[in-house]
């Protein structure tokens, strides 16, 4: 008999207790209106109001005068010319080190197995070669270095180089876009001529 009472008791017992907590909750709202606005003196007032449950509970006003307006006008103004003046002097400093000429002693190490007697260097914007660099240094024998003391001069902006070697028959063989970026040195480039047998093709390698 006592688990039949507490069954029928216990639906009302929950009835009652979740429409107290009901009764007791409250919804709240909080707002936050800005509003910006210039008077007749260019003036430019802005109000911030907070409202809960529609009611004022705080409201803050701000004031900037129109001298106070343009003085900061005039501040940003000034710190963007003064960033394009620095952009336009970084630009000016990368471009004179870009045309800026790199007199460089430049060594010629024939390690292709073949005797060169004329050589021909130009930059690979050329559609002519430049003349024979050997001449009366000819033949560059096999094994052979020559170096040539401030004998090169080129810059950042024109940095691959054509190369053309001939034997003593004529045979010639060209090497397209030596890098001077490679070298270790700027101003000591060495260019190494020599036979690749497993391309089994001539090649040149600047270090």
């Amino acid at each position: 008999m006592k688990k039949k009472v507490l069954l029928k008791v216990l639906p009302i017992l929950v009835i009652v207790v979740t429409a107290f907590s009901l009764a007791g909750c409250k919804v709240s709202t909080t707002s936050t209106v800005t509003k910006t606005t210039t008077d007749e003196k260019g003036n430019t007032v802005t109000t911030t109001t907070v409202k809960e449950n529609g009611e004022v509970k705080e409201e803050t006003t701000t004031e900037v005068t129109a001298s106070e307006k343009e003085a900061v006008e005039e501040a940003v103004e000034e710190a963007a010319a003064e960033e394009a003046v620095e952009e336009a002097a970084a630009e000016e400093a990368v471009e004179e080190a870009a045309s800026e000429v790199i007199v460089a002693t430049i060594t010629f190490d024939n390690q292709s197995g073949v005797d060169i007697y004329e050589m021909n260097f130009s930059d690979a914007d050329s559609d002519d070669w430049g003349p024979d660099v050997l001449g009366e240094f000819a033949p560059l024998e096999n094994g052979q270095e020559l170096v040539f003391e401030n004998g090169f001069t080129y810059s950042a902006e024109k940095l691959l180089w054509d190369l053309r070697a001939k034997d003593s028959d004529g045979n010639e063989v060209e090497f397209d876009g030596l890098d001077m970026s490679y070298a270790e040195d700027p101003e000591n480039i060495f260019v190494v001529l020599e036979y690749d047998e497993e391309a089994a093709d001539f090649a040149a390698t600047v270090q």
